[in-house]
């Protein structure tokens, strides 16, 4: 009897060995599984790069797109870019992993590139094995105008984006119902669907024209066109005939009439203005700014 609770004991203490090794065996296999589904730690850390990199590559773009529209060509550099806030969201212009800075250059009047060095071939899966979609070409429709798509895939290492400003609809507009701020005029510049509110006497400039090969319609808004050949300097005689002008309905008040080199007349509802002597402050005076009428204050 004794001899078979030993050997009885013996089988159990055998059979909790055999269910320890098995269970080891399958937490292993589990963990190695996991492993190879969801890749290494550091693996998984360079797809989140990679991905941040796209991210604010997009955004970076978006904000020259608007830059370009906004000032009439394209920013100098990233850094001028990410430096005016205006309509812009530069969320960073330095890489995520190694903070060196994208690479930023113009092409032509209107292309750039955008360059950054990636870890990997963009992702068909994800961390799971899953497929998944590249990323989505950006086709933004904008005022009913469907421009090319922007393709974001990209191969390990440095690979450089070819990009064409995409369209927008112009974000200041202007006309005789919404009339531009003192210091501003409403043009409508070559190449560009709508008006816009310029720097006074920085018309030709907003239009990307060459020196000296612009001209500026007398007209409201201003009609700004480039020309072949540089404009022949304005005679000797040539005299400002500037006026101080007041809106009747808004208050606002602005310098019109003919510089030394461009007329700008006024939208309807505008009279002279004579500020009074004792207006606190320093007077309102129009001068000539570079050949146009310009407001000093």
């Amino acid at each position: 009897m004794k001899e078979q609770r030993t050997e009885n004991k013996g089988q159990r203490r055998a059979g909790l060995k055999v269910f320890t090794a098995a269970v080891v065996a399958m937490v292993a296999a589990v963990i190695a599984v996991g492993l190879y589904v969801a890749g290494s730690p550091s693996k998984e850390r360079e797809r989140r790069f990679d991905e941040q990199r796209v991210n604010e590559l997009q955004q970076i773009a978006n904000a020259v797109d608007n830059a370009y529209y906004r000032d009439g060509h394209l920013p100098s550099s990233l850094e001028e870019l990410a430096a005016n806030k205006q309509d812009n969201y530069v969320p960073s212009i330095v890489d995520p992993a190694t903070r060196a800075p994208y690479e930023y250059r113009t092409t032509d009047g209107d292309t750039y590139e955008l360059c950054a060095t990636f870890d990997d071939v963009t992702q068909q899966t994800d961390q799971y094995g899953r497929p998944q979609a590249a990323p989505v070409p950006t086709k933004p429709m904008i005022g009913g105008v469907a421009p090319g798509y922007r393709d974001w895939n990209h191969p390990a290492g440095r690979y450089c984006y070819e990009l064409t400003v995409e369209p927008r609809m112009p974000t200041q507009a202007c006309g005789l119902t919404n009339p531009c701020q003192a210091g501003q005029t409403c043009a409508q510049l070559p190449n560009k669907n709508g008006t816009f509110c310029v720097p006074a006497g920085k018309e030709c400039l907003a239009a990307g024209c060459p020196d000296g090969q612009c001209v500026i319609m007398e007209s409201y808004p201003a009609q700004v066109r480039c020309t072949t050949e540089k404009s022949p300097p304005p005679p000797p005689s040539a005299k400002s005939s500037c006026t101080l002008m007041r809106d009747k309905a808004s208050g606002k008040v602005d310098c019109f009439g003919c510089g030394t080199k461009v007329c700008k007349d006024p939208a309807p509802g505008w009279e002279p203005y004579n500020p009074p002597k004792d207006q606190p402050g320093i007077p309102y005076a129009c001068y000539d700014d570079n050949g146009t009428c310009a407001l000093a204050q």
